[in-house]
């Protein structure tokens, strides 16, 4: 997409900005924004979240997929907000997480309040709350930078305030977030049609596996084989498998395939984890798989020596891993060399 440039642009003064038109100037955000924290009702009084008022937590924020929201998980009465220590904002007011995650933000659509892990940004009479809400959401890494603490990062109400951002004209400032209203409205629709079709394939994907390896090829007929489409069918006695063409066996995996255990070369003997050029497939590189998929490298390698002092084998090419901890299934076909396999997949 082509943008027509300004006639003339300055220097922002603010690094991450760069350089902005002539006309604009550059602010601290408490300058166009009334900042406003949140507070969290007593849970143990029941009563106090049987009301009507929107309250949002960066969890509400976080499962946003617009820019606008109304509706909120909880909500409270006006008793609670009245002794709680929150505060009601007007709609059009910007919903900034502040803390676990920084950065999540909506447009309030309602009048509504927060919790603690939120600030809200009451816009003054020049400041459009669609337009800074777009700058906003490209400013969650500068905006994590100025979090402080040690448990979790928290963005305090003066790093926010102090923030510097750009101030164009009130006409400008809606023209640019009514064409981006525009713009983003059709690239949302065009990745949610993307979505669906990525979903649509992995299903037919599926699909086309379930079929091949439990009822046979289309057009591949044979006696030896059993690969006829068209071939009678009998009960597997498996109800996942369903029906098989009736010249197919059933067994169990043991009698097709050597099944091995991995193992870990003890970490505290650095021996076992220097110099090393045995691949060592782990729950991480599964993590990176696209389901039935080949695995040539591996994140770590261990020694010759840790594998000889351990219960590890090289596994030959063409052999299959699969996880059985924590995630139980994701396949891998090694390929290139040897692989070793540690405890955590199974072949």
């Amino acid at each position: 997409m082509n943008y027509k440039p300004y006639p003339k642009y300055k220097d922002s003064g603010v690094e991450w900005l760069g350089e902005v038109p002539e006309g604009w100037m550059v602010i601290a955000l408490k300058h166009r924004f009334q900042i406003v924290g949140g507070s969290t009702p007593k849970s143990e009084t029941e009563a106090y979240w049987e009301g009507d008022i929107p309250w949002a937590t960066p969890a509400d924020l976080s499962k946003l997929a617009s820019l606008h929201f109304s509706n909120t998980q909880r909500k409270i009465t006006n008793e609670e907000l009245a002794s709680c220590g929150t505060t009601q904002v007007p709609a059009s007011s910007i919903i900034l997480s502040t803390r676990a995650p920084i950065g999540s933000l909506a447009i309030a659509e309602v009048p509504m309040c927060t919790n603690q892990g939120c600030k809200s940004l009451v816009p003054s009479k020049i400041a459009n709350s669609t337009f800074y809400a777009y700058l906003l959401s490209i400013s969650s890494t500068e905006l994590n930078i100025r979090g402080k603490g040690t448990t979790f990062l928290e963005l305090s109400s003066d790093e926010l305030g102090a923030f510097k951002l750009p101030l164009p004209p009130l006409p400008e400032q809606i023209q640019i977030a009514s064409f981006l209203d525009r713009e983003c409205g059709k690239l949302d629709a065009l990745q949610a049609k993307q979505e669906r079709l990525i979903e649509l394939l992995k299903e037919k994907r599926q699909a086309l596996i379930s079929h091949a390896v439990t009822k046979g090829l289309p057009g591949v007929a044979s006696a030896k084989t059993g690969l006829d489409p068209t071939a009678k069918l009998k009960p597997s006695g498996i109800e996942w498998l369903g029906e098989v063409p009736v010249r197919w066996r059933v067994c169990r995996v043991k009698h097709v395939a050597k099944l091995e255990s991995g193992h870990t070369p003890s970490k505290t003997m650095p021996g076992y984890w220097e110099n090393c050029t045995v691949p060592w497939v782990s729950l991480n590189d599964t993590k990176q798989l696209k389901e039935v998929d080949y695995i040539a490298e591996t994140a770590l390698q261990i020694s010759e020596l840790g594998m000889k002092n351990s219960s590890a084998h090289l596994l030959p090419e063409r052999a299959v891993i699969f996880t059985r901890d924590a995630t139980i299934g994701l396949a891998a076909i090694t390929t290139l060399r040897p692989h070793h396999r540690r405890k955590d997949s199974g072949e």
